[in-house]
Order: C-alpha cells, then structure tokens, then sequence
C-alpha cells in the first residue's frame, strides 16, 4: 500500500499538478500542466487544451478557461464550469501519475483562486467526485504562496546562539521585521497564468487563512507598468477593505510570479501600503508543488458536503491510465461522460461607452446607505475595475476590480445603490455589492456579443441584450436583480444593438440596424410577461435610437440613413408617419411632459456638421436647428438643459436652454468627454473625461453645477477609456393603457392589427375578442389553433404553455389579464395573436 498524493493547481491559463509519496516524489522543473481551455465536442464530450484551440479555430470561434465552478453553464453548452474542471484535474493527473495506483490511501488537494466563494469550492468537489476522484482539500493560492514564501525565509540572525527559538506559529517567517506581523495581516499579490491575484490572509496559530474575498487585476500587455503597479496597488487596498480591515492592519506584503517581475509593483505597493513588501523567490513545482510541500498531506480545508461524509482513501482514479493516455499521447483532449447525476449548480449568489446614464441618488443619509456616499461610477477599461466617487467630497474610492471580468463596456447600478451589474467582453456580466465592493459570481449570457442592460422600472430585473454574430442570433435575457439568476433567454433578430423599456415593464422595444449595406432595420416588441417576442416591425435604414414617452403610448425611433423619426403607437405596434429631418438623426432625448422631441442630427452643411433639431410631438412638425458639436446627447431630469457631447475633436461639451433654444458658454473638460450622467434632482452634471493618448492620460469626473454651468474640482479616476454611471432613477412603474385593435368581420384575411371577432369569456367573466397584433395569419386560422391550445391537455406550467399547430401558445395569470387586458397568445415565427377584453 503506498501513500501518496495528487496536487493541482487551476489556473485561468493552465492546469498544473505534482505528485508526493515517499518513494516516488515529483521533482521540480517536471510539473506538468495542461492550456485551462475547454470546448465542446462534437461527440457529446468535452474538448480540452490545444485539441479544444484546434476545434474552435476550425469553427472560426475562441475556446475559453471555464468560469468559476458555481456558475450555471452557459447558453447550449453540455456541461457545468465545475465539470468542465473536473475534466482538466482528470487529465492533468493522467500526465502526473504513470499509471493508475495499485493502492491508496491517497490525497487530492486543489490550489484555486481566492475569490471563488464557499459554494462554488462545494459545487466543484461534488463534481470531482463525480469524477472518479477523491473528496478534495481545497488550498487558496495566496495561501501556497505564503507559506512557501515563509518557508524559503532565511533564519533569524538576531537569535541568541545556543538558546533554543520560541517554538513558531505555523509557517511563520523567521526574519526579524516579519516576526513582528505574528497574528497579523498580510496581502499576496501573485497570477495564475493570465491574471493578477490579490488576497488578505490572516495568520493564526493554526495556520494561515483567507480574512476576506479575493481580488484581481486582468493582465494588458499593452498597459504600461507603473499603470499596472497602481492599480495593483488600489486593488490591494480595496481588497484589504472588503475584508473589513483598516488600511494600519497590514503589516506586510509578499509578491509573486509576475507582480515581483519588476521593480515597480514593489514600488508602488510599498509607497501606498507603507509597509514592508517582500519578493517571493520562484516556487519549485509551481502553486501545486508548495501546497505539497506546505500542507504535508495533511492541512487545508476540506469540503463537508451535507449529508455524506467526507471520503479519502482506497479510492482509484476511473478509467485513469486507459482514457487519460490516449488522451495526452494523441488526441489532447479529454472526454467527460456526462454523470447519471450531475454535480448540482446552485442559483449564484446575488450579485457603450460615452452612452448618458439618466437618473441619480439623493444626498446619503447620516450614516450612509447601503452603497456608502459613493454616487458615481466609471468602470475602467484599461485596468478592467470600477470605480466609486464621492462627489461631496471630490475623492474616488479604492477601485473594485472586476476578476474575469474584462473590457468593462457597460455599467449600471440600482437606485438603492446597493449593486451595479457590468458588461464584460464575451458572454459575462460582473455584479458587485457597492457596500463592500464584492464582485459576485458570473451571470452567463447566451452569447458572447453584449450590447445593452437595461433595468426593469421597479428595479427587480435587469434585461441583457446580447448578439451571436456567427449565428446572426440576438437575445433578451431577463436577470433577477435579488438573486443574479439569469431567466429564459428570448431570442430576437441578429442585428440588435439598444432596447428600451416601457413605463409599466411589461415591455422591451428592441432595435436591430438590418443586415447588409442600406437595409430596412426594425424593432422587436418583448413581452416581458410571457417571454415571447413579436416580429420584427420594419422601420427605416439603420435604426440607430429609441425614446419612450413618459406615459409609455408611443416610441419614437431614429433611422440614420433614411433621415427620418418613426413613432410607434405601443398599444397597437403600429408604425406612424415618418417625421423627416436635415440630416440623419443618431439620437433621441424627450421632454418630460411629451411636448418636444430632440434629435441628434449629423451630415448637414454646417461648419459642425451636426445640429439638434427639436420637433413638437402634437404636430410633428421641426424646429430650428441649434448648431452643436458631439455624437451623444442627455437632457436633465427637469428637461430644462439638452447637453451634446462626445467629440473627439473638441475638448468640451455644447448645452442649451430647451425653454430658449439658446446656446449656453461651452464647458471645456481638457480632452475627450467621452460620457455623461446626472443626479437625480438635476442640479449636477458629471462629465467623464477620457484622457487615453492624451498628455493628460488620467480619466476624471468633472462635475458641473446646474442651471450655471459652473465646474468643480476634476476627480481622478484612473488611466484608460471608462464607462459613467449613476443611480437608476427611482421609478414607480405605472400601467400603459390597454392595447387595442380595430375590429373587422371574423370571415375576413387578418393582417397586423386586425380583429377577428368575439373569443369567448375572460377570466373575470366579461367578453374576449380575438386580434392579430403582427404578421399575417387568416382569422380561420387563429381561431382554430386558439381552440386546438384550448382543448390541449399539454399545457403545461401557471401560463399554459403549449405548442399547438407549430404554434407556441400561452395565457396570462388573472391578476396579469386584470392589469393588461390580454389573456391569451399564440406565436409562430412574426406572426402573433391574441385574445383581449371587449
């Protein structure tokens, strides 16, 4: 029987393992590791490493490391992020061990990442044991640095000679300035491949711990170092205070890997921290060999799964020698059988550039609220964090780095202040809780492609917009702001860029610019109730904005190329006609009380080229042009002030007076005012300004008093392009009156908006009519399949959901019927029906 054990080290670029036993130890330098890629294949298994680059190469796509085990899998994909780590552990270790072991007991200790959260370690050590492996001990790599860092610490030289130490804590240095730090605090700052990694531990006398989340920083060969150093820096305090810990609590700093490369991390960090900064010297064996050595077997933290114990010993790896060295010899990749019973994924737990965020929060109240006195947001795109600004104070925050997150595109934080949800490159949005500046687990998204997040009025559901280009495939995802679970995903077309949100959220217009050079764009109609979307409504030439009224009755939407506004009557979908314009319209503000439209117009024959034309909404009929330079637009809360901006030519931002029309003195801002927010009573304008290429590179906040225009102390954020955000107004949702129809006789064809008679009673006992709201369908025929859904036996669900006739039918709840007026649909591509009260 020997006794031997496996360690492996999950890292977002590679995989690692060695082995430990008395005879067969595994010597420095030969730590195998194997690319953390995966990919589906096409078999129903699981592609890994460079088989998995090959296989995505060869589809035109980019295989990607999985996400953090507790996330649920993303959009079509067979299998969990835990499987699919599961299956990287499965083969690095057929790399590590020369065949399968003869005997046990053995051990399986996995090295993680420090933010992954209690439940996502559980999720995974379900799935390994689904496995074939062992109940794992999981080691923070933070932890396996440290302690191999204090292991490699030369002896104190200050000890008396002859005269025994004072017995030390476990793995506590020996050098005279550490010896100090005793039941302290100390930060790692170390990668695991692709990533910077931060992390506070505590020293106990039973060893050293986690005192709080981890950290991150993504890693841009393209940001220069001191920047890197800097943001290091701030992440390393803002890490240390979403443990809870004031700044005086550190007493020391260990790098490693990367962030020791150079002199300036240490800088940096030792400037900021003031305190001591050690160099960790390379570790043999990487992360995997220091948790061997460092835990001899023995410590760590195990897993307790409820109800089972804990198993270690006499276990094999599964199918080990035969699967895993076909695999590594030839093929590359590593086939995961799917288990009889999956490792179950719990919910998560809760957690464009230059486009104006509306809204704001009030003065914090004694004490402050949940998201501190921050009222602003810029997520940061060079150094992939958020950061948070007290614009009484004039001072931002420590950062908020976002992990995986990277090239932050989009921001947008609750009117509590309690969260901000941020768009990240591919298929990820980040939550964060803003009282701690804790980045939650990965929302997954259908596709890779997002383009908009827009909150519900009420708050409770962030909708996503996202779009798989190599399908030609859109979707509007609908996400639980308690809980950060991501819901049915409802498909639209291919080229949607922006959405927009009716008053009472029972409805999101979705805009798609068309496909191929000078095509008709259109907008899709999500009903957010029953997740269907209609048809798309053809529009004109690149619909590039969409404004609602504040009453929710009509939509107005810019079609660039046509040069041209559409209205929309929402109760009816129905496209009204087109007001026509100079030049070609890019964006749209309107007045609070419905009166006037504003709209962006470019291409004209003015020394700008752009101007705002307003247009009164009664009549359809254009006003002056107001000469303006920029290509984005807000207007205030009050609807008093209509700001342009987003030149990159022009070092400031135009604004007039909507009762005048008048221009006011421009606000110059230094470089590029690339974005735009307000707060909530109007009195204050933020301006972001991007300083990237300029000799200014720092991005700030510059705000502005209003009615005067006035600018205040510019506040620094950090270097690179960024994202402004404020609070979501805070909104009571209020209905849309009921959508109607014309009727016409039941015997006749039914294009879109057309009646087709009496549909028999409502639930609360009054008279239904059937209407078809878009495409064409004959009367005869929605009201056989209405009657064949009827009679169906298979519906299924609180909403009746059932396909009848390759119709996807369903109904309403009675409360929701009492609310809208509409009880029943059916959809079948762009065609859709319904029944409403008479």
């Amino acid at each position: 029987m020997r006794s031997w054990a496996l360690a492996v080290d999950l890292g977002t670029a590679w995989t690692s393992a060695a082995t430990a036993s008395p005879h067969h130890p595994q010597g420095p330098g030969s730590t195998p590791r194997i690319a953390s890629i995966v990919y589906p294949a096409a078999d129903g298994g699981l592609l890994i490493g460079e088989a998995a680059q090959r296989r995505a190469a060869e589809l035109g796509e980019r295989a990607r490391p999985p996400a953090e085990p507790g996330a649920q899998a993303a959009g079509a994909d067979r299998f969990t992020p835990a499987q699919a780590w599961a299956a990287l552990v499965v083969a690095v270790a057929g790399a590590v061990v020369p065949g399968c072991p003869t005997g046990g007991p053995w051990e399986l200790l996995v090295v993680h990442p420090a933010g992954w959260t209690p439940d996502a370690l559980s999720v995974l050590g379900r799935a390994l044991e689904a496995a074939g492996l062992p109940a794992p001990r999981f080691v923070p790599r933070a932890v396996c640095v440290a302690e191999a860092a204090d292991a490699a610490a030369p002896a104190d030289p200050a000890a008396p000679a002859g005269k025994p130490e004072t017995p030390p804590i476990p793995g506590e240095p020996r050098t005279p300035a550490t010896r100090r730090a005793q039941d302290g605090i100390l930060a790692v700052v170390t990668d695991d491949g692709a990533d910077f990694e931060v992390a506070v531990l505590e020293r106990t006398r039973g060893g050293l711990r986690l005192a709080g989340p981890g950290g991150g920083l993504g890693v841009d060969a393209d940001r220069p170092a001191d920047a890197t150093a800097r943001a290091l820096g701030h992440e390393l305090l803002a890490t240390l205070a979403g443990a809870g810990l004031p700044p005086d609590r550190l007493a020391e700093v260990v790098l490693s890997g990367r962030a020791a490369a150079g002199p300036h991390v240490r800088e940096a960090v030792g400037t900021m921290t003031g305190v001591p900064v050690r160099v960790a010297s390379d570790i043999p064996g990487g992360a995997a060999g220091a948790a061997l050595a460092a835990y001899r077997l023995g410590r760590g933290e195990r897993v307790a799964h409820p109800g089972r114990p804990a198993r270690l010993g006499n276990r094999r790896l599964i199918a080990c020698a035969a699967a895993v060295a076909l695999v590594l010899a030839g093929l590359g990749a590593y086939a995961l059988a799917r288990p009889r019973h999956p490792a179950a994924t719990p919910s998560a737990a809760r957690s464009t550039p230059g486009s104006p965020r509306q809204g704001g929060s009030p003065a914090a109240a004694p004490g402050g609220t949940a998201g501190g006195s921050y009222d602003v947001y810029v997520a940061d795109q060079q150094t992939d964090s958020l950061s948070r600004v007290d614009t009484a104070t004039g001072q931002a925050g420590p950062p908020v780095q976002l992990g995986s997150c990277q090239w932050p595109s989009d921001v947008v934080v609750s009117s509590d202040r309690k969260q901000a949800f941020v768009e990240c490159a591919g298929a990820m949005i980040r939550p964060v809780d803003l009282a701690t500046g804790t980045v939650g687990p990965p929302i997954t998204l259908p596709s890779q492609g997002n383009n908009d997040l827009v909150f519900s009025p009420d708050g409770s559901v962030l909708y996503a917009l996202s779009v798989d280009d190599h399908r030609d495939a859109g979707a509007v995802t609908p996400i639980d702001t308690r809980t950060g679970k991501a819901g049915r995903s409802v498909p639209v077309t291919g080229n949607v860029h922006t959405m927009a949100v009716t008053p009472d959220g029972r409805h999101v217009y979705v805009l798609d610019y068309g496909t191929g050079g000078g095509a008709t764009g259109s907008v899709t109609d999500v009903d957010t109730t029953r997740g269907t979307a209609s048809g798309p409504i053809p529009l004109g030439k690149n619909p590039t904005a969409i404004v609602l009224t504040p009453d929710g009755l009509t939509a107005y939407i810019a079609c660039s190329d046509s040069g041209f506004v559409v209205p929309l009557a929402t109760a009816t979908d129905t496209a009204g006609q087109p007001i026509p314009l100079a030049g070609g319209p890019v964006r749209l503000a309107i007045t609070p009380d419905s009166r006037t439209l504003y709209a962006l117009v470019g291409g004209l024959p003015t020394a700008s080229g752009t101007a705002v034309t307003p247009i009164d909404t009664a009549t359809g009929v254009t006003g002056t042009p107001i000469d303006v330079v920029g290509n984005d637009m807000a207007i205030t809360p009050d609807g008093r002030q209509v700001f342009v901006f987003g030149s990159a030519i022009e070092a400031a931002a135009d604004w007039f007076d909507t009762a005048t029309g008048r221009l006011r003195p421009r606000i110059t801002v230094g470089t590029y005012p690339s974005g735009l927010a307000f707060s909530a009573d109007g009195t204050q304008a933020f301006i972001l300004k991007d300083g990237t290429g300029s000799g200014d590179p720092v991005t700030t906040v510059v705000p502005v008093a209003l009615p005067s225009g006035r600018t205040g102390k510019p506040i620094k954020i950090l270097p690179g392009a960024g994202v402004i955000a404020v609070a979501a107004p805070r909104v009571r949702p209020h209905p849309v009156p009921t959508r109607t129809a014309p009727v016409v006789s039941p015997t006749t064809g039914a294009d879109t908006g057309a009646g087709c008679g009496a549909a028999g009673t409502s639930p609360s006992g009054g008279s239904l009519v059937l209407t078809v709201t878009s495409g064409s369908v004959t009367c005869a025929e929605a009201r056989k399949v209405l009657g064949d859904y009827r009679a169906s036996h298979d519906r299924e669900g609180s909403g009746g959901f059932a396909t009848v006739d390759g119709w996807d039918c369903g109904h309403d709840s009675v409360a929701g019927f009492e609310h809208s007026g509409e009880y029943e649909s059916c959809q079948r591509g762009g065609a859709v029906f319904r029944t409403r009260a008479a």
